[in-house]
């Protein structure tokens, strides 16, 4: 298995921000059915009294890419660019209620 500059990973998706909130930090285990994250991995991040909560679109690529990683974050930065032209994962409906439901959790 290759490491370091030579790994390549193929990239199937992406994601775009489709909207930012911001929630009580207390209030922040309201949101666990919405991300794939531990509550630890939550609260490792949360040192202050509001938490930003970024809720992102997924979409699958047209055409998955091997792609290999430039400096940076593991997977958000990539030495090419890539065609940002997909299909979203969940329908408009699926998608808006998931937000809907986000947005109205208190």
């Amino acid at each position: 298995m290759p490491n370091g500059e030579n790994r390549t990973y193929e990239v199937k998706y992406y994601a775009k921000v489709e909207e930012v909130i911001e929630k009580s930090s207390s209030r922040i285990g309201a949101f666990n059915k919405f991300h794939i994250w531990t509550r630890e991995h939550v609260k490792s991040y949360l040192s202050r009294s509001s938490a930003k909560i970024w809720i992102l679109r997924v979409y699958k690529l047209d055409t998955p890419q091997k792609l290999k990683r430039s400096n940076g974050m593991v997977y958000a930065n990539v030495e090419k660019l890539v065609k940002l032209e997909g299909t979203p994962v969940l329908s408009d409906d699926e998608f808006n209620k998931i937000k809907n439901d986000i947005l109205k959790t208190k």
